[in-house]
């Protein structure tokens, strides 16, 4: 996907090359969770107005990760996508740090004018961040931990933030967490995928990611086995909400489509093929995010 837009951004300025680094269409997926934890707190879909002010303020989060992501990241981006528009030489790496920055600062101001516990989930956010992409934690470069840093960022952390935005309420339920907790590990699984297409770069810049650490095959073998039991436990937490046979049925669906990504990044070890199962393994994490905010129409 980074591929794709690179194709269509080069070479059309810097508003584009920002845009470029900041990843929105990977944000849409944590605005979309932020969305899911106000439903579920709310049993019914917030309104569209704290949709509109959720996306603001997850997105411009998640577009500062993924600027800071990418400015800490050269060594390795260098070689895994030197189309990137730092490795291209379109921005330098002061130029996106201080464009995460005021992109964190935005999304606090304006998180500051809804609530003063918002404002304290939008600090949370940004934190997740920072210690996945920077140093001297910099959890990306650490294994399954890096993976779960990533995961609580997207998933749980910005869920919280929705739930606390339409409560004002920093106390959450069961009805939360369950199903939140087991999404977040679902996605720590999940994004062993992402480790495969990064490999060669990674393992010049020793990163310690379960592929390098692991070997590929006991990386698959969490990889596959993880996402399937935390995907089937998070599918079964919502059956018990909404009794609905139709939302297992569309979900093993999904559930068949992930495997079978997996399964080829396994079977077949290279790069672009990596990239495009990394890619369509989003876009169905998406879909299964849309149909899961279905359910409470």
């Amino acid at each position: 996907m980074e591929r794709l837009f690179a194709s269509l951004f080069k070479g059309r300025g810097i508003f584009f090359a920002f845009l470029e680094v900041g990843r929105p269409w990977n944000g849409t997926i944590a605005w979309l969770f932020s969305v899911l934890g106000a439903s579920l707190v709310l049993g019914t879909p917030p309104t569209l107005a704290t949709i509109f002010i959720m996306f603001i303020v997850t997105l411009l989060v998640y577009m500062g990760g993924s600027s800071l992501n990418d400015a800490f990241d050269t060594d390795v981006d260098s070689i895994n996508m030197p189309y990137r528009p730092i490795e291209r030489g379109d921005l330098t790496v002061k130029n996106v740090i201080y464009f995460s920055l005021a992109l964190y600062l935005i999304a606090l101001v304006f998180s500051a004018f809804q609530s003063f516990l918002y404002f304290l989930t939008a600090i949370f956010m940004i934190i997740t961040t920072l210690i996945y992409s920077s140093p001297p934690l910099s959890l990306k470069n650490r294994g399954i931990l890096g993976n779960f840093g990533l995961a609580v960022g997207t998933v749980f952390a910005t869920s919280y933030s929705g739930a606390v935005l339409v409560t004002n309420n920093p106390f959450v339920k069961l009805n939360f967490l369950v199903p939140i907790i087991s999404l977040t590990m679902f996605f720590t699984f999940f994004c062993i995928m992402k480790e495969f297409k990064d490999y060669k770069g990674d393992n010049v810049g020793k990163k310690k990611t379960l592929v390098i650490t692991h070997g590929i095959k006991k990386a698959s073998f969490l990889n596959i086995t993880g996402t399937f039991t935390f995907f089937l436990i998070s599918v079964m937490t919502f059956y018990y909400m909404f009794k609905s046979t139709l939302l297992v049925f569309l979900s093993t669906i999904v559930l068949l489509f992930l495997l079978f990504f997996e399964i080829i990044i396994y079977k077949k070890q290279e790069k672009k093929l990596a990239e495009n199962a990394w890619a369509f393994g989003r876009f169905t994490i998406l879909l299964f995010l849309l149909l899961l905010l279905f359910q409470f129409l």
